[in-house]
């Protein structure tokens, strides 16, 4: 008849193996709940990290995106080591991607992205550069 709320001691820790999609360029990670009940879903503390050598240091060198909170526009500035084809993905808080931009044959260097997101919803999205050296990503706020 009401909602639960976990007290401090009924908080668990677990862990989940993600080896396996090591060598995939995008990996979505997503937390469902059901319940039959319409009760609450509490996380908190998500990490994700790479202790096998998964790593994306030579993909981008530097990667932004300002002003974060964003109002109609965002700009994406990102620094790539060498010359190739970049996709840029913006995926909102589901996971369902938002838009997608091809970049074909980018010059090494310091490049600007400026995008109109003045239709999107509030909220938080996720933004990804792939390049064909692996994936870098940003998290950002549509207030």
């Amino acid at each position: 008849t009401s909602s639960f709320t976990p007290t401090a001691t009924q908080w668990r820790t677990d862990s989940v193996d993600l080896s396996a999609y090591a060598s995939n360029n995008e990996v979505l990670i997503r937390f469902k709940a059901q319940s039959g009940y319409g009760n609450n879903l509490y996380i908190d503390d998500v990490n994700i990290f790479s202790p096998t050598g998964i790593s994306d240091d030579n993909v981008v060198d530097y990667f932004t995106i300002y002003p974060n909170p964003a109002g109609n526009m965002i700009n994406i500035d990102y620094l790539i080591h060498q010359q190739g084809d970049v996709v840029v993905s913006i995926y909102d808080i589901t996971g369902k991607k938002i838009s997608m931009i091809n970049i074909n044959d980018v010059s090494q260097g310091n490049h600007n992205l400026t995008l109109d997101i003045s239709d999107w919803t509030s909220g938080l999205y996720h933004a990804v550069i792939t390049t064909e050296n692996g994936v870098s990503s940003h998290k950002f706020v549509k207030q």
